[in-house]
């Protein structure tokens, strides 16, 4: 994660060690977006948005929103070496 949203990402992890989760890799990844889309304060409106989200940059903004989408081109995307 990017560094502006190292808490959402702490306080996940916290979540997910506790004894008896049972928690899918796909329900984690929804629930990181979710958090995520939470915390930048997206679709939210301004009023409504957290303190965090008011203070951060354009750029961490940015960087937050599109790290989801960086993160799964990056390992979904075929790989090209150079034998192919």
């Amino acid at each position: 994660l990017p560094p502006a949203a190292s808490t959402v990402g702490d306080s996940l992890k916290k979540k997910w060690k506790k004894d008896g989760d049972t928690t899918s890799a796909r329900e984690k990844w929804l629930e990181l977006k979710k958090y995520l889309e939470v915390f930048i304060g997206k679709n939210t409106p301004v009023k409504n948005r957290s303190k965090q989200a008011k203070n951060m940059s354009a750029s961490d903004k940015s960087k937050v929103e599109v790290w989801t989408i960086a993160t799964v081109f990056r390992f979904t995307y075929p790989r090209l070496d150079i034998n192919v």
